[in-house]
């Protein structure tokens, strides 16, 4: 399982499913459909209880005789405490309650196997089962498979109990109620809602229930109302409701332990960590739990001297006198032995291999420095010729039709972000016919006549979106995702075996270039008067690129943790006492007067008139939102709509609540497709006026007016951000011109407020204004490279890598720090594109070292670099190659040259392209080697592309090998796709060509075959 957050942690924890935990709890679902009875009574199930009963007992002791009755209230955990420990109070995909309360407190949840009616799984025998509920209505050898017995008994209150039976004892038991039972409804009755839950779902990734490690646990949810009633999800914001049909009960086992880990890991891997310990606690030679735990402590090193947290349980067992046993001893906890049962399980269970991207180096994050940019951008510069618009390819060469990407790709090709950039807008395009799409102004109109219709009614106001950082979020769609037909889209498929001829080209040494911190970011240029920054003055070419400074970078000292600004000193009354004041004698008033005063306090009941105008306390209705973003991610997008209707329903009233559900509903709407940009414009600009009318007016309750709380204007303040973002990259794909212009304006009024949050946040929160700044820098120059090279985008790239450079210095840990690195280098690789077809050639290669620098200290500094990340470092430096081979072209029109100086030229450029394809060959081919990599069109393209330069340079060996392994990934390709059967006619021509002039006329015959045949 693979997860991936804007700024958090990224691993590969593979989850390999228990295959006798899945038949256990998953595969003896009754198709019913009843309805949901949330005051249901239940029978007799009991979590845990104080003294000796079959709940508390350890799995080594005589299960006690003790059969509760039906009207028995369920006793809460043996353990509620807190242990004192902080973490990150984040809310999990998990159908649970976040375990985190105000204090952020981690509960300590002993492990204890929860009983059923007196029986303990793991524990309780055939012959206590018989003597407990007599003889069973309909008894099967081994019934379930795998030498598991099934007993069925016919008890009061449910419809079907099913016991299964391995060795004589009791293992798992599944109990069906008569009709089902709200999820949430159920936790709280049983006492279960402050234990964190994990999802269980199939191999298609179906919700099939949810399971408390701690007490064995698990609910069936009804299969035929997976997802719940929408008008449920409003009235229960707690958690996503879920109809529960089935209560599972099996021993505690370690792999629940690691499932839920694996949620915990991108948003809390403290927690995940704790999982993982406790897993191994179970089972110490469990292999995945060692594998997880290995991984978690190589990206965060400060988790490797963290041990198990200890309930007050345990620490009053290790704490009483030898013989002596402490008042809660009898609880059933079994952190020291695991159930017999757990070895089998965990020998059930799939060894799953961890990903190469969560393989981190064993350097602290001290040791690592980020790239700077004082060197770069200090080479390169040709000849001044403009390029015609006709000249430059549409951003990517394969978004065009083959006859533009005839010349081998000359322009750059798309990055490896699994997106390319839209096609480049034409100022003066032809539009639409009139009346099929509203202008821009004929939808701001639109907005604010629903607005002013509304003025008077708390409709228009809405709620801030909550602090993305450490939570679920949707896809980022803002700025808008790049077209999913791209040809440089990341994948970790096998891909096809490619000949070893390629092998012999040698691999050159390869440097990271770096240099110096830059300095504070710039300003974007104030809405008034934009200014655009000149084109850095292009420089002759140098020599050779060893000229090229490469400094090695200088590693800072960067802390382990980030640490949290002190308090404030203490002010006003709050002050020390001076010398004479703590000398003075106490205050004595006369006893009349102190009757007086005694008469102004407010009796029991009585409200005071500060009660009466106290303001409001609305909430943000996080959790809800969560929801609707849990529900979109999963493809649910009606039942997410549904829901954010019921919710302004509900919440009428909240301002906020109303706010982000129109900011949420046009994310959605993005998500669904660009086709509805119109829409997803319209939310976007309702947000964006309510959150304007929040920061102005305050926040309106009952048709009362109150201001906003410094906390409550700062996350108004995020979700008008977002908004903004919203719209600029509605405009971006929507069918709206002059794109460049307005999405310059909103662009402009981001920045400015993102200015003014950055200065509040400096000054108690420096970290999270460090990520504010990053964020908006990374989205706005997304956005502005989306536009193409009509768009100026130095001021964005500009702020982008000063808020980059910021960033990294922050960055909380290794893996982190990766992260940052990787998607830095996708955004500069498509920034450098765009600048190249401006004919920015200085600007192209800041960016491109830039990113260069960064990949190259990311492969240093890990054991073990992922595809993904050897991949892009080979399409950097063929990107950075393309460059001088894109300039050579360019001579080809040059006035004032001869034809001898315009060749000699030539052939000097391509050489220096020759030198950047020589580093970007080995790693290109120990991507082809892995067999991991599925786009093999875009392979050919690279590899055919290079063999330019060396038949520039007569190296004609090389070229050939270079053709001939590109046609083969593209033959392999067309394969399969024989629709595309075209992007082999090019590589076909070149590799004719250079047999003709090598003089191999029979092989050069079998390519001029091949070539009629494409072309029929």
């Amino acid at each position: 399982m693979r997860k991936k957050t804007a700024f958090g942690t990224e691993f590969a924890f593979h989850s390999g499913r228990s295959a006798a935990f899945l038949l256990l709890a998953l595969s003896f679902f009754l198709q019913v459909s009843t309805p949901d009875l949330r005051g249901a009574d239940l029978p007799a199930i009991h979590i845990a209880s104080d003294g000796k009963n079959a709940a508390s007992a350890s799995l080594g002791e005589t299960s006690a005789e003790h059969v509760p009755s039906k009207s028995e209230t369920p006793a809460p955990p043996a353990s509620q405490a807190s242990s004192g420990e902080s973490s990150a109070a984040s809310q999990s995909e998990t159908g649970g309650q976040s375990t985190a309360g105000e204090a952020q407190t981690v509960y300590v949840i002993p492990v204890e196997t929860a009983s059923f009616n007196g029986i303990v799984p793991g524990k309780t025998t055939r012959e206590e089962l018989h003597k407990l509920f007599g003889k069973p209505a309909n008894s099967q050898k081994d019934g379930v498979g795998k030498g598991i017995d099934l007993e069925e008994f016919e008890l009061e209150g449910f419809k079907a109990a099913a016991f299964h039976i391995i060795d004589g004892k009791v293992y798992g038991i599944i109990a069906e109620f008569p009709e089902a039972i709200h999820a949430r409804q159920l936790a709280k009755d049983l006492g279960t809602e402050h234990i964190q839950s994990v999802f269980l779902t199939d191999e298609k990734g179906t919700i099939k229930g949810e399971i408390f490690p701690e007490i064995g646990l698990a609910f069936g949810y009804d299969p035929s109302k997976p997802l719940g009633k929408v008008e449920d999800m409003a009235n229960a914001p707690e958690s996503i409701p879920m109809n529960t049909i089935q209560i599972i009960f099996q021993p505690v086992g370690p792999d629940p332990f690691l499932l839920r880990a694996e949620t915990w890991v991108d948003v809390d891997p403290k927690r995940a960590h704790t999982d993982i310990l406790q897993a191994l606690r179970l089972d110490p030679k469990n292999e995945k739990a060692l594998a997880y735990r290995k991984v978690l402590e190589e990206a965060v090193p400060e988790l490797k001297n963290a041990k198990l947290p200890v309930s007050p349980q345990e620490n009053a067992q290790t704490d009483a006198p030898q013989g002596q046993s402490s008042p809660k001893t009898e609880t059933g906890t079994e952190g020291s032995a695991a159930p017999k049962t757990a070895d089998a399980q965990t020998a059930a269970s799939d060894g799953s291999k961890t990903g190469e991207a969560s393989s981190s180096s064993d350097v602290p994050i001290d040791q690592l420095d980020p790239p700077s940019l004082e060197t770069i951008g200090e080479e390169l510069a040709d000849v001044p010729i403009r390029q015609k618009k006709s000249d430059v390819s549409e951003n990517r060469p394969e978004s065009g039709t083959p006859e533009q990407n005839a010349e081998t790709a000359l322009t750059p090709e798309g990055n490896a972000k699994g997106g390319s950039l839209p096609e480049t807008e034409k100022e003066g395009a032809e539009l639409e016919a009139p009346g099929i799409r509203p202008s821009l102004e004929e939808l701001e109109a639109q907005v604010q006549a629903e607005l002013g219709a509304r003025s008077d009614t708390p409709e228009n106001e809405a709620a801030p979106k909550a602090d993305e950082e450490g939570s679920t979020v949707l896809p980022d769609t803002l700025p808008p995702a790049f077209p999913a037909d791209t040809e440089t889209d990341l994948s970790t498929e096998e891909g096809e075996t490619v000949p070893e001829a390629a092998a012999e080209i040698p691999e050159t040494n390869k440097k990271t270039e770096a240099g110096s911190a830059d300095e504070q970011a710039p300003e974007l240029p104030p809405a008034s008067a934009p200014s655009v920054p000149a084109v850095p003055e292009e420089k002759p070419l140098p020599p050779t690129l060893d000229a090229i400074d490469q400094d090695p970078a200088q590693l800072p000292q960067l802390p382990d943790q980030i640490v949290l600004p002190e308090e404030p000193s203490p002010t006003g009354s709050f002050r020390p006492l001076t010398p004479k004041q703590k000398a003075a004698a106490p205050l004595d008033l006369p006893s009349d007067l102190n009757a007086e005063l005694t008469q102004l306090d407010p009796q029991p009941g009585q409200k005071s008139e500060m009660e009466d105008t106290a303001p409001p306390q609305l909430t943000f209705e996080d959790e809800l939102f969560e929801k609707v973003e849990y529900l979109a991610r999963n493809q649910h997008t009606d039942q997410a709509m549904e829901l954010l209707t019921e919710m302004r329903k509900r919440f009428v009233d909240n301002p906020f609540v109303l706010y982000r559900s129109n900011l949420l509903e046009g994310d959605i709407l993005m998500v669904s497709g660009i086709s509805n940009a119109e829409q997803a414009f319209l939310c976007h600009r309702r947000a964006a006026e309510q959150g304007e009318n929040l920061l102005e007016s305050g926040k309106s309750v009952h048709g009362r007016k109150y201001p906003l709380t410094l906390e409550e204007r700062l996350r108004v303040q995020r979700i008008l951000l977002d908004s903004w973002l919203g719209i600029a990259g509605d405009i971006a794909v929507g069918p709206w011109e002059p794109k460049t212009t307005n999405c310059r304006k909103w662009l402009e009024k981001i920045s400015q407020l993102a200015g003014e949050m950055t200065q509040t946040l400096e000054k108690n929160a420096p970290d999270e204004a460090v990520r504010l700044r990053y964020r908006i820098a990374f989205q706005s120059l997304t956005i502005a490279v989306s536009l193409g090279q009509h768009m100026e985008q130095t001021p964005y790239a500009e702020a982008f890598l000063n808020a980059g450079m910021e960033m990294l210095k922050n960055a909380a840990h290794a893996q982190e720090y990766y992260q940052i690195c990787m998607e830095s280098s996708l955004l500069l690789d498509d920034t450098a594109t765009v600048s190249l077809q401006r004919e920015e050639i200085v600007l192209a290669q800041k960016y491109l070292k830039r990113a260069i620098s960064m990949m190259e200290q990311v492969r240093a500094h890990k054991k073990k670099s992922s595809t993904e990340e050897t991949f892009l470092l080979s399409q950097l430096y063929y990107h950075q190659g393309r460059i001088f081979a894109f300039q050579a072209k360019k001579l080809e029109k040059a006035a004032g040259m001869t034809l001898a100086q315009k060749n000699r030229k030539k052939t000097d450029l391509h050489a220096e392209a020759v030198k950047c394809y020589e580093r970007s060959i080995p790693y290109l081919m120990e991507v082809i080697r892995s067999k991991q990599w599925k786009d093999l069109q875009l392979l050919g393209r690279i590899v055919n592309g290079m063999s330019v330069s060396y038949t520039e340079t007569h190296d004609i060996k090389r070229a050939v090998i270079l053709v001939k392994t590109g046609i083969y990934c593209l033959e392999q390709y067309v394969q399969n796709h024989p629709e595309e059967k075209m992007c082999l006619r090019i590589p076909y021509r070149n590799m004719i060509r250079l047999l003709e002039f090598q003089g191999d006329e029979k092989l050069k015959a079998e390519y001029q075959k091949k070539l009629q045949a494409i072309l029929l």
